[in-house]
């Protein structure tokens, strides 16, 4: 059984506050995964996972913006609870987190091949190059930039049209003010084993800013049985 896209969510933070650093699950099962993607505003940030649970970072080619700043964290979790909210620990920067539930995937470890692109400014921006070990992988991609007033207010993003089927999940960034976090997350399901997937690219209305995009690509188990997890709630701790 190919493993499958369960559920997903976002939450932000801006110069009014707010979380941009947890998540709160639905009904766990003991199947799931949970891939979040953190993105700061600050390279010089320190994000770490949350204590409880099993939590692992996944490790990207590219985490920092080196021209204007900012990162991408990546990490997997399982073992968690259900109804539970998990906090990631930043040591500064503004934030947004998205997060995306999966089943289905290998036990062990969830993740066949991941890597990152950092992707200068422009109105599209690259995936990096990946390839699958074996058919009909769940792909999973991130994209992150900094975003400053006054596109802040309109900025987007938009996963590929090309190559894959993908459907956006989650796009947001802090509502307020300047200098925000633009994060979203979008899945697809890659082709053949041995292929690479199609590097197609994101596009945005925020064409100022240098970008990372992020792909991952989940490891199925043998077997499996999709077993679903209830709608997640996004997280409400304070920042």
């Amino acid at each position: 059984m190919t493993a499958t896209y369960v559920t997903s969510g976002i939450t932000t933070q801006g110069d009014g506050g707010g979380d941009g650093k947890s998540f709160t699950t639905g009904t766990w099962t003991s199947s799931d995964w949970a891939i979040v993607a953190v993105g700061s505003s600050s390279n010089a940030d320190t994000i770490s996972a949350p204590g409880s649970g099993t939590w692992a970072e996944i490790t990207l080619t590219d985490n920092v913006i080196t021209s204007s700043g900012g990162q991408l964290r990546a990490f997997k979790g399982k073992g968690l609870a259900s109804s539970t909210t998990y906090s990631f620990t930043l040591s500064g920067g503004r934030r947004t987190l998205v997060y995306i539930v999966i089943a289905s995937a290998d036990t062990t470890d969830c993740v066949d091949v991941a890597a990152s692109l950092e992707t200068a400014p422009g109105a599209t921006h690259a995936p990096p190059s990946v390839t699958p070990a074996a058919d009909s992988e769940l792909c999973i991609d991130f994209a992150m930039m900094r975003v400053f007033s006054p596109e802040q207010s309109t900025a987007n993003w938009t996963p590929p049209v090309t190559g894959l089927t993908w459907t956006e999940r989650q796009d947001g960034h802090g509502g307020d003010g300047n200098n925000n976090v633009r994060l979203a997350g979008a899945t697809a399901t890659a082709g053949s084993s041995g292929v690479g997937v199609s590097t197609a690219t994101w596009a945005t209305t925020d064409t100022f800013e240098d970008s990372l995009i992020a792909r991952i690509l989940i490891k199925s188990v043998s077997g499996a049985t999709v077993t679903g997890t209830a709608a997640a709630a996004l997280g409400a701790l304070a920042a």
